[in-house]
């Protein structure tokens, strides 16, 4: 059980992040946020685009380039 799932056939482009875990504030404290980012298979990832915590990208897909991904 890893915090990345990567499918089948993925293309991922250059300087691309994907990131499982950060440390946000919240009320007054620093909270660790950590999930489980999925990549679905023959999906298709542009360069310079950011994969945030909890975000899942459906198979057969493609990211624009320079996209931020964000849960839900």
């Amino acid at each position: 059980r890893g915090l990345l799932d990567v499918g089948d056939r993925v293309v991922i482009g250059h300087r691309v992040e994907i990131v499982s875990h950060l440390i946000r504030p919240a009320r007054g404290n620093l909270v660790l946020l950590v999930r489980r980012v999925q990549i679905g298979a023959g999906s298709f990832i542009g360069a310079g685009s950011v994969l945030l915590p909890g975000c899942t990208v459906a198979p057969d897909s493609a990211v624009p380039m320079q996209t931020t991904l964000r849960p839900g």
